[in-house]
């Protein structure tokens, strides 16, 4: 049996203070994967916010096809304190309230459009990159290929997809199969 088990505490500091069993850590400590708060990884935003879009548009049956440019550079600007999680409950009420094919800024909660325009206002940037859904899912399966150093396995379990999938993502998007890291 395999424990996949995640945690936001530094588990060494834990086991010296008393407050978690040393045996256990051990036990569970076969690999660690650290991954960074979502504030440190905003290219992943709109790759996971597509895949909760898509999530809530298959359990709701709503026909929501797409997020505006306007909310992406909303979710963009927002520093997520309670991480992917809230990423995920802030889409599922956009998709909620959402009364037309797109989630528009007016469908996210309104301390991120507040938060947004503060952002704005304060940089004056009004040009918005543009990045194609693809651009972005090629980038963060090689994110995950260099995190993993390779491992397709554990790179499709990351990613929630099954090696099969990944296979087929590696082709339409030109990735060697025999993926190096610059390490190796």
């Amino acid at each position: 049996a395999r424990i996949i088990a995640a945690t936001n505490r530094d588990l060494q500091a834990r086991i010296k203070e008393g407050a978690f069993r040393e045996d256990l850590y051990y036990r569970l400590n076969v690999i660690t994967i650290k991954i960074p708060p979502l504030r440190e990884r905003q290219e992943d935003i709109p790759l996971l916010a597509y895949h909760f879009l898509k999530k809530f548009v298959e359990s709701t049956g709503k026909e929501v096809q797409e997020i505006s440019p306007e909310a992406m550079r909303i979710l963009l600007q927002y520093d997520w304190p309670g991480n992917v999680r809230e990423l995920e409950n802030v889409l599922e009420r956009a998709l909620i309230l959402a009364e037309h094919k797109s989630i528009l800024p007016s469908d996210l909660p309104e301390h991120l459009n507040r938060i947004a325009n503060e952002v704005t206002h304060l940089s004056g940037d009004d040009e918005e990159k543009i990045v194609s859904l693809e651009e972005i899912e090629r980038s963060y399966i090689l994110k995950i290929l260099g995190k993993t150093r390779g491992n397709k396995h554990l790179a499709a379990q990351l990613l929630g997809i099954d090696r099969s999938t990944l296979y087929r993502k590696l082709d339409q998007y030109s990735i060697p199969k025999t993926f190096k890291t610059n390490a190796d």
